[in-house]
Order: structure tokens, then sequence, then C-alpha cells
């Protein structure tokens, strides 16, 4: 069988995810799942312009959407950007504050901006992951009796 298509290359065929995610953000613009996909995949390729303009858009439909404040503060950690990435995910843990990965997140905000204290108290807070969370933050030395 002969084929009419040309075979595309391979950086037609990685941004191929993109322009699908891309569209279902276009066709379902209030689906808050499509749009935290098609962020992430913003966020991994670096297009952070777009990405903020995504979440902005996604904020203002709807304001306690807690992945978008998560997402967001990945991209200001990236950017190092430490304060108002501590700002963002503090928001998404208030939306959200069952979900483990916001949790950790936060902890580990905390501990780059040296709130130890604040950090055991998040870590903590979950009755789940109490110890494990206080054991991980002092096993890596994160914690000193002398601060």
């Amino acid at each position: 069988m002969i084929c009419d298509k040309k075979h595309s290359s391979d950086e037609e065929q990685e941004d191929l995810p993109l322009s699908y995610a891309r569209k279902a953000v276009e066709i379902e613009p209030y689906t808050m799942t499509y749009r935290a996909y098609y962020c992430s995949l913003l966020l991994k390729r670096g297009k952070y312009q777009e990405l903020v303009a995504v979440l902005q858009e996604g904020l203002t439909f709807c304001p306690h959407w807690a992945e978008g404040f998560y997402i967001w503060a990945r991209l200001l950690k990236k950017q190092k950007n430490w304060q108002e990435a501590l700002e963002k995910i503090r928001k998404a843990v208030n939306l959200s504050p069952a979900i483990m990965k916001y949790r950790n997140q936060l902890v580990r905000l905390l501990l780059r901006n040296r709130k130890y204290l604040e950090a055991i108290g998040v870590a903590c807070s979950h009755p789940r992951k109490k110890f494990a969370a206080l054991a991980f933050i002092l096993a890596n030395g994160k914690w000193s009796r002398k601060r």
C-alpha cells in the first residue's frame, strides 16, 4: 500500500500532543481537566508566556481551580521566584487541603525559604502522612536544632 502523506519529522510529532490539548481546551474551555493537561504540557515544553495566559483564563473561569494554582507555583519555582510560588501553592492547599502533591510542594517551598517550623507543621497536619513526612524532613537534614 502506498501512502501519499510524507513522514513528519520528530519535531512535528512532538507537538502533536500539545496541539491536541490546545484543541481540547478550545472546544471545552470550562473543562479544567483538559486545561490542566494542556498547562502541564506547556510547562514541560518551556512555553511560559502561553502557560500564564492559559492559567489566567482558567482561573478567571474557575477561581477555585486548585490545580491551576499548583501548576502556576511549579512555573514560578522553575523561574526561582520563590515567594510568589509559595503564595500560589498556599492557595492550592487552602482550596484542596487533602491533595498530598500540593502539601508536598508547599513543604518543599517552605524548606527552600528556610521556614522549617512551618514546613513541619504543614507536613504533620495531614494525619495519614504525619510521621512519614516528619521523618522525611528530619532524615534529609533540613531541620537543625541550631536554627
